[in-house]
């Protein structure tokens, strides 16, 4: 457990066996982390199919995620399993897999980019390559606001009024 490393993302704190240094450290003390992240292999057939084909579910209500009918995670609420054999588990859990934790941990998350604009929090909407990282990138270089978030964007109700929560402290523009 020492060898654990902390992170925050989207409010919720996460801890993992491995380094992933792309996610923000975490800098709250003492408190138990809401998400564990941890690495072993995952068989193949574990879990039903469902609609879609990199989705499985298995009796306990765990998701598993993957391609071509391949896990690449197993996901609860508070835990996320990463299969090592796949190279590029660390780049596939900053997007669908954080959201996916995000929505399990009641927060809704857009994929989208957000500055903060005064007190307010604007968010970038869109399918991959649309602009919404250049966009705030333009918008935080150029105007002076700070980036909020960038690929997941996990709006927060709970409190009644919506709340953006950071994610990634970095844009993650493209070569296009």
């Amino acid at each position: 457990a020492d060898s654990m490393q902390s992170y925050t993302v989207c409010n919720l704190r996460l801890i993992s066996e491995v380094p992933l240094p792309y996610l923000k450290k975490e800098e709250r003390t003492g408190h138990a982390p809401d998400v564990a992240i941890h690495t072993r292999h995952i068989p193949p057939d574990l879990g039903q199919l469902s609609d879609l084909p990199y989705i499985r579910f298995t009796e306990t209500g765990t998701m598993h995620y993957g391609d071509d009918y391949t896990p690449h995670f197993l996901i609860r609420s508070n835990e996320i399993t990463a299969d090592p054999r796949h190279a590029d588990w660390k780049d596939r859990l900053v997007g669908p897999v954080i959201g996916t934790i995000c929505y399990l941990n009641d927060l809704l998350p857009l994929h989208a980019s957000a500055v903060r604009v005064g007190s307010n929090a604007v968010a970038f909407v869109g399918p991959s390559g649309a602009g919404k990282s250049t966009l705030a990138a333009v918008m935080a270089m150029l105007g002076g606001h700070e980036l909020i978030a960038d690929e997941i964007c996990a709006i927060d109700m709970k409190s009644g009024a919506p709340l953006a929560n950071a994610y990634l402290p970095y844009h993650r523009l493209s070569e296009r």
